[in-house]
């Protein structure tokens, strides 16, 4: 938890450090509430689909249509082992960094192509008679979108996701990447 506010207070003063510079609505923030569907069976059986994840995210727009992102995302999900169906707690948080450049507008809506990669930290909270399990993995996404400028400061963000992310807790292999479909609002500044 202190590094991870340490990073954002780091984030946020390199983006007021940054803007003066560079001027007017280059800089945006916006929050995103994703329902996550992840490709692997055994994750869907345990957890079931459509999992809320809630992501944070800051752009630096650059050029005409390319801009910088720098994103942290964090869910937490409770289901059942597969036989006994005792209670487990998945919890996952990944900071990630990627590019989106803007291929379309109509008047105000513009359509993206983002890519990126995620670093992952995952933990599992089991039955007592088993051990929890932590660890980390990285992570490549790509992505469509569209910014819906409601005005000159803010917009909504409606983002389709998929992510291809495998780990291998209590060595089974799980693929937690999948579909992750999203909407949001943000800020221009």
């Amino acid at each position: 938890m202190k590094k991870t506010l340490i990073l954002a207070c780091v984030i946020l003063m390199s983006i007021f450090t940054v803007q003066p510079i560079l001027g007017q609505n280059y800089l945006k923030t916006d929050f995103r509430m994703d329902g996550n569907i992840p490709a692997g069976s055994l994750y869907r059986e345990m957890y079931g689909t459509l999992n809320p994840k809630f992501n944070l995210g800051f752009g630096l727009n650059m050029y005409k249509r390319v801009e910088i992102r720098l994103e942290a995302s964090y869910f937490n999900d409770k289901g059942g082992t597969t036989i006994t169906d005792e209670e487990i707690i998945f919890k996952y948080t990944s900071y990630s960094a990627g590019l989106r450049i803007r291929f379309w507008q109509i008047k105000t809506q513009n359509f993206y192509f983002g890519t990126g990669f995620k670093y992952c930290l995952y933990s599992e909270e089991v039955p007592e008679r088993f051990n929890d399990y932590s660890d980390d993995a990285t992570a490549l996404y790509v992505e469509l979108g569209d910014y819906w400028y409601l005005n000159n400061t803010f917009y909504l963000n409606f983002n389709g996701r998929y992510s291809f992310l495998k780990i291998a807790p209590f060595d089974e292999d799980i693929n937690l990447g999948g579909v992750q479909i999203g909407v949001g609002v943000g800020v221009n500044y």
